[in-house]
């Protein structure tokens, strides 16, 4: 019973290590995406705004469009919650710029650089007059030439002052 206690510790240990020496942390990746302060939002009860989302993504990386180019590949995507004071609507995304990975023959949509994705919100009619902060997510896939690394997902915060 011993040995095989042995052994059986043994091979996870191995198994475990070998895992660990080729898997990247999520918190390894480098910064390849920021997503920048809004400006705060005016709008009267009952309004309907448009909240633009300015994103920049790293020199030297990439991130998948909104659709992305195939459906197996990740897209970024910008989720706000609704709340008792605003509801969100989807997002309006812009087009990918085509790219072409090295030693392939397929082309990829994505956006590098800055990219301001809009999301139109309508203030309900009983929302309390002020500053109301509205919280959503970027979620994304960034890569570069040679590797992709661990979908992402960065908080995202947008405020609101109803008048």
């Amino acid at each position: 019973v011993g040995m095989i206690f042995f052994r059986t510790f043994l091979w996870i240990g191995i198994a475990f290590a070998a895992l660990t020496a080729f898997a990247k942390p999520r918190e390894d990746n480098p910064v390849t995406l920021i997503a920048l302060p809004t400006d705060t939002l005016v709008a009267a009860a009952g309004d309907t705004v448009l909240a633009r989302i300015p994103l920049t993504v790293t020199a030297g990386y990439h991130v998948n469009a909104n659709p992305a180019a195939r459906e197996d590949y990740i897209p970024l995507e910008v989720k706000l919650d609704s709340t008792d004071v605003a509801l969100a609507f989807a997002p309006r995304y812009p087009n990918g710029r085509t790219h072409r990975l090295e030693d392939t023959t397929e082309d990829l949509l994505v956006y590098d650089g800055t990219v301001v994705v809009e999301l139109p919100l309508v203030i309900r009619p009983d929302a309390a007059a002020g500053p109301h902060a509205l919280r959503g997510t970027v979620e994304f896939q960034a890569c570069d030439d040679r590797v992709c690394f661990f979908p992402e997902e960065r908080p995202l915060r947008v405020v609101l002052l109803v008048r």
